[in-house]
C-alpha cells in the first residue's frame, strides 16, 4: 500500500496543523509516492485519485476494464534507484581528525537503531531524492532523574549505564507538516517545526497498534527550543485539541546536558 497520509488540517491551534505551501503540494506527492508502489496501486487509485478519466458516455464496466488493462512503466523508479546509485557507488572518504576515535564508534550506529552512517544517509538520500526535501534531526537524550527528582550528572559512566549519545532521525517531505521562521539576534532562523511520527504502540500480550504523533519545536523567548510528543487520541480524528494527549516534552540541549 502506498504511504499512509493523515487529514491535513488548517487550524494553527493543533499540534498537526498543515502549513499551506504542504497542503499545495501533497497531490504531488501523493502522485510520486503511487507511482513508486507500482501498477497494483495505480489501479486501485485510478479512479479515486482522477489518475484515468472516465468518459461522459464511458459505462461502468468498460471504464473497470481500462482501468484496469495497462501495466505502469516503473520509469521513475529505475531512474530515482540510478540517481542514489550513482552518488554511493564510492564510500564516501571521511577525515574524522582529532575526534577519530568519538565518530568511529557512533558512525556504526547513527540512529541509535543499528543503522551505520552510510546506509542511513542512503536511505536519507533516497527520501530527499523521492519527495525533493528531507529533514535531519540530531538529538542527544537527556539524562534520567535520580531519587532527587534531579537529572543525573553528565558523567562518562552514566552516559555508558544509560547509552546517553547522540542520534540522528529523518523525515520526509509530507512529515514536515509545519514550521515557521523569524528574525533572530537580526537573522533569519527556525523557529517553530512541527513533524509527523507515525509510530506502532504496544496493545496486549503480543499486538501493536498504529498511531500518528506529532513532534512540536517552538523557540521560546529565551532563545530555547522547547519540544512536545503529541499523540493522536484513538478512535478521534486530530481536528480538536482534545484529540490530542501529550505523551513527552523537554528541552534541547547539548552533549553536556546544557539548554
Amino acid at each position: 500500500m502506498a504511504a499512509h497520509t493523515p487529514a491535513a488540517p488548517t487550524d494553527s491551534a493543533l499540534p498537526n496543523y498543515h502549513h499551506p505551501d504542504l497542503i499545495a503540494y501533497l497531490v504531488r506527492l501523493q502522485l510520486v509516492s503511487d507511482l513508486l508502489e507500482g501498477t497494483e496501486e495505480m489501479h486501485a487509485q485510478a479512479k479515486p485519485r482522477g489518475y484515468i478519466r472516465k468518459w461522459a458516455e464511458e459505462e461502468d464496466d468498460i471504464y473497470a476494464i481500462r482501468s484496469q488493462i495497462e501495466q505502469l512503466f516503473g520509469g521513475l523508479r529505475r531512474v530515482l534507484s540510478a540517481a542514489v546509485g550513482m552518488l554511493f557507488a564510492k564510500p564516501a572518504q571521511i577525515d574524522w581528525g582529532t575526534a577519530e576515535a568519538a565518530w568511529k564508534d557512533f558512525w556504526g550506529d547513527v540512529d541509535a537503531a543499528g543503522s551505520s552512517g552510510p546506509v542511513f544517509l542512503k536511505r536519507f538520500t533516497e527520501g530527499a531524492t523521492q519527495e525533493g526535501v528531507a529533514l535531519l534531526l540530531v538529538d542527544h537524550p537527556a539524562a534520567p532523574k535520580g531519587s532527587d527528582g534531579e537529572p543525573l550528572p553528565r558523567t562518562a559512566a552514566v552516559e555508558a549505564q544509560f547509552n546517553l549519545r547522540p542520534h540522528w532521525a529523518w523525515y520526509s517531505r509530507r512529515s514536515i507538516v509545519h514550521w515557521r521562521t523569524g528574525n533572530v539576534r537580526n537573522t533569519s532562523q527556525l523557529t517553530a517545526l512541527g513533524l509527523w511520527e507515525p509510530t506502532a504502540i504496544d496493545t496486549g500480550k503480543y499486538g501493536v497498534v498504529h498511531v500518528d504523533r506529532y513532534r512540536t519545536m517552538l523557540l521560546n523567548e529565551q532563545g530555547q527550543a522547547e519540544w512536545v510528543l503529541w499523540q493522536v487520541k484513538p478512535g478521534t480524528q486530530g481536528t480538536e485539541l482534545d484529540d490530542f494527549d501529550p505523551v513527552d516534552n523537554g528541552m534541547f540541549t547539548n552533549a553536556r546536558g546544557e539548554v
